[in-house]
């Protein structure tokens, strides 16, 4: 049986990544002994209080990481586990970005490969997402990384056709959905009274399309909290001061409410009782959608887009460009899905089960890399 070692972003807050995490372990398990390595290349500790892990994800993004980047032993810990396994798998999350001016996550990622190739072992990138790469530095690295693997494959169309414009990659990249979708259906009580509202904090948004994000979570809550029970909710720690701030606005309204899921199994017994989410996290809408809960989400993003595109869900997305403007809309969107939630769930389940089949193809083409 082939020893594979899974990397992936096991120290991430966002609980979009720690599914993806959970998924890759179950999927690769199936194919291997699994051992997994979080991106930094450094070693972690699971904290079972939390459902995470000790160290944040945004470490990897402060420019102070270049210096350690020069250690001559910054890499062993990485090096030592690449030697002890049959291949390396990169395995989803937006794990093709550009992160900051100075080559450090892309370079980071290409010494993983380069030292992987030198010692002969098989270098896979998995339903991977691929976001903005913007420098002509990490454009350099992330190309020398990519020319190292052996089989590509990237959650969406977007990701795929970002690589070859951008990278100017001319090979075989194979599209698939995102590996979340596999989680189970843990949704039976259909209430139609609860509605979900995923609050992001748009730090890199331009001030005024942030503050009109704010208002519109706002106006929806105030509309929507005269008939139904809104919970205002994260899955990201980062967002968590915008969404306490908005809920501090309603106090005094019991039909408001607020939760912060610690890990991903509180989040799908949280979701266990809601009949309609609104996201704006791409993970809190798909995970939604594995529970067959109809569900609408803010993009404010091309990955976004190319989810919504992929699952031929148009009618589901709003752009954050617009959505204030449209906000009485998407009110009465969000009112007639509640209404006829039953039948979108049974809409939903069907879809879902459709690409959810697709898989069997996924994980036997998979098998057959990590054998050659």
């Amino acid at each position: 049986m082939k020893k594979v070692l899974l990397i992936s972003f096991f120290k991430s807050t966002n609980l979009g990544d720690r599914a993806i995490g959970e998924q890759a372990v179950k999927c690769l398990s199936e194919m291997g002994i699994v051992e997994k390595m979080d991106i930094t290349g450094k070693p972690f500790v699971e904290n079972s209080q939390t459902g995470g892990v000790s160290t944040q994800k945004s470490k990897l993004y402060n420019v102070k990481c270049v210096y350690d980047l020069l250690r001559k032993d910054r890499f062993s810990y990485a090096y030592n586990l690449i030697a002890q396994n049959d291949a390396i798998v990169f395995f989803g999350g937006n794990m093709i970005m550009d992160t900051t001016a100075i080559p450090l996550y892309s370079y980071l990622c290409w010494k993983y490969c380069h030292y992987a190739k030198k010692i002969k072992k098989r270098v896979i990138f998995a339903f991977v997402g691929v976001g903005d790469i913007k420098t002509n530095l990490e454009k350099f690295y992330w190309k020398k990384a990519i020319a190292c693997a052996d089989f590509i494959s990237v959650r969406d169309e977007y990701s795929k056709i970002k690589l070859e414009k951008i990278l100017k990659i001319e090979r075989s990249i194979y599209v698939w959905y995102d590996p979340v979708f596999l989680l189970k259906n843990q949704h039976t009580d259909i209430q139609q009274k609860n509605i979900a509202i995923n609050i992001y904090i748009g730090s890199n948004l331009p001030n005024e399309v942030q503050q009109n994000l704010i208002k519109t979570y706002a106006y929806l809550i105030d509309v929507l909290q005269n008939d139904y029970n809104v919970y205002i909710y994260t899955t990201e720690s980062m967002d968590r001061v915008m969404a306490q701030n908005i809920y501090n606005r309603f106090l005094e309204n019991t039909n408001v409410k607020y939760f912060e899921p610690k890990n991903l199994t509180e989040l799908v017994e949280f979701y266990s009782n809601i009949d309609v989410v609104l996201a704006t996290r791409m993970h809190a809408y798909i995970i939604a959608t594995t529970q067959g809960i109809p569900s609408i989400i803010i993009s404010w993003s091309d990955k976004i887009d190319g989810l919504i595109k992929q699952m031929d869900e148009s009618e589901s997305l709003y752009s954050i460009n617009s959505v204030f403007q449209n906000k009485e809309i998407l009110g009465q969107h969000i009112i007639s899905l509640i209404k006829n939630v039953e039948k979108k769930r049974i809409r939903m389940k069907n879809k879902l089960r459709l690409i959810q089949k697709q898989f069997i193809n996924y994980n036997n083409l998979l098998k057959e890399q990590l054998e050659l």
